[in-house]
């Protein structure tokens, strides 16, 4: 992970867009303090080889008795924060 300046970025930013495109990331500094961070939104990982089509078609695995679907237990989390 690599940090630079405002300044420098500006300066630099096709140096720092090349390190993020090869799965590098940069932390972004305003007076050596870190203010952002630039990521690249393609990841060089296996997921992004997963076919989406046969993933949807995977059988769904029926709940338990007495077990709460997902859609209830986000509720449950939701209404203990109210």
């Amino acid at each position: 992970m690599r940090t630079c300046s405002i300044g420098n970025l500006k300066t630099h930013l096709s140096k720092y867009l090349a390190v993020v495109k090869d799965g590098g990331e940069i932390i972004i500094t305003d007076h050596n303090r870190p203010i952002a961070k630039i990521i690249s939104i393609l990841q060089k990982n296996e997921l992004s080889k997963i076919d989406l089509k046969s993933i949807l078609k995977m059988p769904l695995i029926p709940l338990k008795a007495g077990a709460k679907s997902s859609l209830e237990l986000l509720r449950d989390i939701r209404d203990e924060k109210n």
